[in-house]
């Protein structure tokens, strides 16, 4: 079997909800979308997977972890090379898909850039800073789609100050030296 448009076009939404949710840090957004579902977010630096469950729990997990500024992560992810597919009838459905994340510094949101060439430590600066790949499952009950399982595989990671609080690495073992 196959899905409809109708269905494709809901779980593709859901999908790009997570980032609308992440790029404009709309928590309460974040938690709804993942109510019931389990998040595991694996490093290729690390064999422990970090796991999350509920969509409070990993809301409150992005509010404690990115930083902000001026109210915003300052941030863009974005989803790409969606694979979607799943059956209608049986009301199951998965994805494939890959994501990156654009990071600046104050200079790159804080007025325009001309096509003067900028130098310097002053000047504005555009970075993907993470690149990776999502599994996700979704079911279909009396509501519609949502999603149940998230595998997040950050493949590629760089330079994350800007974004985040923490460092993930240290994060990580600090959970497995205290579980």
């Amino acid at each position: 079997m196959s899905l409809s448009w109708e269905s494709y076009h809901e779980i593709h939404s859901i999908m790009v909800r997570i980032h609308m949710g992440l790029n404009q840090a709309r928590w309460d957004d974040l938690a709804e979308i993942f109510d019931g579902v389990t998040l595991v977010t694996k490093y290729t630096w690390s064999d422990v997977p970090l796991v999350a469950e509920g969509g409070r729990r990993i809301s409150d997990g992005y509010r404690e972890t990115i930083r902000l500024h001026n109210g915003l992560p300052r941030v863009q992810y974005t989803l790409t090379n969606v694979l979607l597919d799943g059956d209608d009838q049986a009301g199951t459905a998965n994805s494939w898909s890959q994501y990156f994340a654009i990071a600046g510094n104050e200079r790159t949101w804080n007025g325009g850039r001309g096509v003067d060439g900028e130098t310097g430590a002053d000047a504005a600066h555009l970075e993907v800073f993470i690149g990776g790949r999502y599994e996700d499952e979704f079911v279909r009950g009396e509501r519609g789609w949502r999603l149940v399982q998230r595998t997040c595989h950050a493949d590629f990671t760089g330079d994350r100050s800007v974004h985040l609080k923490l460092d993930p690495y240290e994060a990580r073992t600090i959970r497995a030296a205290n579980p």
